[in-house]
Formats: C-alpha cells, sequence, structure tokens
C-alpha cells in the first residue's frame, strides 16, 4: 500500500504509529498523522519547517501530551478519518502529477478529511491553499534530487544490455539479408 509514499512521508505514518500507541489508542487518526509530520526536521528555510518547531503548540492543539516513554512497537491499523485522509493524499499528489506521496500531500490529505484535526488546522491558518502554496514554494526552493546519468546507466545497464543486443542483432541481420538480395 505504501509504495508510492516517499521516505519521509513513511517516517511520517511511522511516528504517528508511535504517537497513537504512546495514548494507548486501538488505531492511528489523523491527530497522530499530523503529529506524525511534526517529527521531521525539515531543511532550513523550508515553508514547512514551522511544523517541526511548532510541536508543542501542536500538541496542545490537539490536546495530546508529548510522548514520555517510547511504547512497544506493534501494529495498529488506521482508523476511517486516516484512510480517507490518505486517499486524499494520493488524489493530491495524483493532482500534482507526482507518483510519489510527499508529507505536504499527507497535510493536504489531513485537511481535505473535514474531521475535527482539519478544523483546527483550518482555525490555526493551515488551509487546502496556504498548504498548496507553500508545497509549490517548497518545491522551488528544494527541487528533487534527480540522480546523475552515470548511476542510472550503472543500475540499469543489464536491463538495457539485455534489450538493446538483440534488437541490434535483429537489425544487423536484416541488413545483411537484404544485402544478400541485391
Amino acid at each position: 500500500m505504501f509504495e508510492r509514499y516517499s521516505e519521509n512521508s513513511r517516517r511520517a505514518i511511522y511516528f504517528a504509529r508511535t504517537e497513537a500507541l504512546a495514548r494507548v489508542s486501538a488505531a492511528i487518526g489523523t491527530k497522530d498523522l499530523l503529529l506524525g509530520l511534526t517529527h521531521e526536521l525539515y531543511e532550513e528555510g523550508c515553508p514547512f519547517a514551522e511544523l517541526h518547531t511548532r510541536r508543542d503548540e501542536l500538541r496542545a492543539l490537539m490536546n495530546v501530551p508529548p510522548i514520555e516513554k517510547m511504547p512497544e512497537a506493534k501494529d495498529i491499523p488506521l482508523d476511517r478519518e486516516a484512510k480517507i485522509a490518505l486517499a486524499y493524499a494520493a488524489q493530491e499528489a495524483n493532482r500534482g502529477r507526482k507518483f510519489s506521496v510527499m508529507p505536504y500531500d499527507l497535510l493536504c490529505g489531513i485537511v481535505l478529511g473535514g474531521d475535527s484535526t482539519a478544523i483546527a488546522l483550518s482555525e490555526h491558518g493551515w488551509d487546502l491553499e496556504t498548504i498548496r502554496a507553500k508545497s509549490i514554494e517548497s518545491r522551488r526552493l528544494f527541487p528533487p534530487k534527480r540522480p546523475s546519468l552515470r548511476r542510472i546507466l550503472k543500475r540499469y545497464r543489464w536491463p538495457i544490455i539485455k534489450v538493446v543486443i538483440p534488437f541490434a542483432l535483429l537489425a544487423a541481420l536484416i541488413e545483411y539479408l537484404r544485402w544478400q538480395q541485391r
């Protein structure tokens, strides 16, 4: 299910699980997803860095105490609102014509969900248009790192060779047969 999620988004969901386990909750909710997003230390100057710097304020807004002791790791499901938020996050990534679901897509998904967490975020200035504007600014300031051509060729050398050599041999054979017919 999480193939499309970037590493930072996966980490946010991992920390959301930790938040839910610390509250002894039966499922991961949108509060936990939001607090999971605050664990990530974003790059300096990133518009989403204030999620990390305002973590305590967001905890107070959600009425969630800080984690005192790390809970024992175990799997717990997502609740209905969190599933809806993740579906909206995937739609937001599709809207931006991206394959990967980024952390700001998760934040948009939470706001689009329309539950109490979304309402609290909207009241504090984190509405959908603001988040979208910040995500555009973030992509402008911190464009995604693309691998070099050398790294791509090194990784895909054998698949390319397996495909190109048969076609090259076939093309050479066709040319040879044409030459023989003249």
